[in-house]
């Protein structure tokens, strides 16, 4: 059974997802439907990056991800294309705005315009979502291939994460996500930070010198309530919380506020269950 998901910033509340999901049914009456997220807001292609990146491949293999965001494509524009991309044993559909550079670690080679019909015809209908991301679902659901149903491209448009800087002492991440809980997502990741510890004290500051941790949880239960608190999320990245509170209204966070984790050469820790 074929499993799609939908990541779109087309809301909870109005005609567009219940007229996709709608075709869908009618064309695939046995597929698997997953609504990943309509309140992506509205032409924010990091947040959707961020939410389909960390939670993609926990699908099986050969679901298709659609992402709908920032409404329709001005087909006068040349570079204004749909696209229909096949990585990692999964297939991928949107616009070709950036969002994928910042959703793989490796830049794709097999994607496929979908704004041209393999037949010529082009598409022209005011909701092309509707008809061009139901068709194609349609057509991989069958069983045709990417090549027989787009135009294969040689590259795409990539926009890329930013990434944290880091010296012998510190390291400098900003805020990428905020979740509804008021958590704040670093770009900070496991890897980066372990890289640079090397078991030494340190202090994460979150915005000023004044918002400062110098432990990072194993779980969130560690922390009593209303504390600031550090950790480690399931995608690897550093997440700053408040136990049972709202980091972002309480901290005056926002997505680019910054993060600066400062180490301390004068204060080796040891670590626990490391080996000697």
């Amino acid at each position: 059974m074929a499993i799609v998901t939908l990541t779109t910033d087309w809301g909870t509340d109005g005609a567009y997802a219940g007229a996709v999901k709608g075709r869908l049914f009618s064309l695939c009456p046995d597929v698997t439907l997953i609504e990943i997220s309509h309140s992506i807001k509205p032409y924010d292609i990091g947040h959707a990056a961020f939410v389909l990146r960390n939670c993609y491949k926990l699908y099986p293999p050969g679901t298709i991800h659609v992402v709908g965001i920032g409404g329709n494509v001005d087909i006068s524009n040349s570079q204004a294309q749909y696209i229909l991309i096949e990585k990692d044993g999964y297939y991928f559909m949107g616009m070709n705005d950036g969002v994928w550079g910042v959703i793989f670690d490796l830049i794709p080679t097999e994607i496929y315009n979908l704004r041209t019909s393999k037949n010529g015809d082009m598409f022209t209908n005011a909701f092309p979502e509707l008809e061009i991301y139901s068709s194609t679902i349609h057509k991989i659901i069958n069983g045709k291939k990417p090549s027989e149903i787009g135009v294969k491209m040689p590259s795409m448009n990539m926009k890329y994460p930013t990434i944290p800087a880091a010296g012998d002492a510190y390291i400098n991440g900003e805020i990428i996500f905020i979740d509804s809980y008021g958590n704040a997502i670093t770009n900070i990741s496991r890897y980066d930070f372990d890289s640079v510890h090397k078991g030494r004290d340190y202090n994460i500051l979150i915005s000023t010198v004044r918002n400062s941790i110098s432990h990072i949880n194993q779980s969130y239960n560690e922390s009593s309530n209303g504390s600031l608190l550090a950790i480690f999320s399931y995608s690897g990245l550093l997440e700053i919380a408040i136990a049972n509170g709202n980091a972002r209204e309480l901290l005056n966070l926002s997505v680019n506020s910054p993060i600066r984790i400062v180490f301390d050469d004068k204060k080796p820790v040891t670590i626990v269950g490391q080996r000697t």
